[in-house]
């Protein structure tokens, strides 16, 4: 009995160690792939202002004509990326410039402190988003069935049904992402974790601009709070509990308070909404290993997308 505990015990060991190094992998990927984004924005450069407005989220108000950007998508990246915020397709405008615009240095509270006053502002935008979703002709049969899950989330929240919300919410981001980076992998759950890791330092080599660009930044920047919300928890390791949003703390510390509280929630909600929208507006046609080879050969081909595939602006 001792010795199948023993090796339980080791198989959880590896599989975190594993698991761990694919995390960080990912984190350093993400890393590349903002460089590489901070380098090709600095290139485009007269044009850079037009890109940005261009290949903005609908999410963002980043002015018009000849005025300055308030914001680039590397600041929004950075900050999304370091935070496990999301920025892309949710929250509303005006919370993404209070998040963004209070700086790299802006601490966890203070963050954390703007989505708390503004959550049901937030809840407002993201049943908006997902109202538009279910209107979309983009939107297939298995999509309408997350947006559900994403309006059950959304309104448990609401309600002040925070762990249903959170835990709802989770699931439906790990459901995506694995769908996203897994549709060859059979066995390891965590193998979609290096999928993500080939498949965006693929997308950084490649060359092809700018519409490649207007593509790519939107789901970039969508994935920039993903590595933070995969972070492993390990319990019998002694591991501190996160503080920020965690799909895998969420599924096993739901009752522990640091973990599963409303900002958090709200945190799991937007993401949920932010990746969902991103799928159904793009199909992940720069990442996504089933899309990735036409929509490349679309762009050098005719230098410009069909209309189905180029995603909404």
């Amino acid at each position: 009995m001792k010795q199948a505990a023993t090796r339980q015990l080791e198989r959880q060991e590896a599989q975190a160690a594993t698991f761990e190094q694919a995390r960080k992998s990912l984190r350093d990927t993400s890393r590349k792939a903002m460089a590489w984004l901070e380098k090709t924005v600095e290139k485009a450069g007269k044009g850079a202002v037009q890109l940005h407005r261009q290949a903005a989220p609908p999410n963002w108000n980043l002015g018009q004509g000849d005025d300055p950007l308030p914001w680039t998508f590397p600041m929004a990246a950075r900050l999304s990326l370091r935070t496990g915020i999301p920025l892309a397709w949710a929250p509303d405008p005006e919370t993404v410039e209070l998040l963004v615009l209070s700086g790299a240095s802006a601490t966890e509270e203070t963050l954390r402190g703007i989505l708390a006053s503004r959550t049901l502002v937030i809840l407002d935008h993201c049943q908006k988003m997902l109202d538009l979703l279910s209107t979309t002709n983009k939107a297939t049969a298995a999509h309408r069935q997350m947006i559900e899950v994403a309006q059950q989330s959304v309104t448990a929240l609401r309600q002040g049904l925070i762990s249903p919300a959170q835990s709802s919410a989770g699931n439906l981001i790990d459901y995506l992402l694995r769908k996203l980076f897994s549709p060859m992998v059979q066995n390891s759950k965590q193998m979609y974790y290096r999928v993500a890791k080939e498949h965006v330092e693929q997308m950084a080599r490649e060359k092809v601009f700018p519409l490649k660009l207007l593509l790519a930044v939107r789901e970039v920047t969508a994935l920039m709070p993903v590595p933070l919300a995969l972070a492993e928890w390990w319990p019998h390791k002694q591991d501190p509990l996160p503080t920020w949003f965690s799909r895998h703390a969420t599924a096993h510390a739901v009752v522990a308070p640091d973990q599963v509280n409303a900002v958090n929630a709200l945190v799991a909600v937007m993401m949920a909404v932010s990746l969902l929208c991103q799928e159904v507006d793009s199909g992940w046609a720069m990442i996504s290993p089933a899309r990735r080879e036409a929509t490349l050969a679309a762009i050098q081909e005719r230098r410009q997308l069909p209309a189905t595939e180029a995603g909404t602006a």
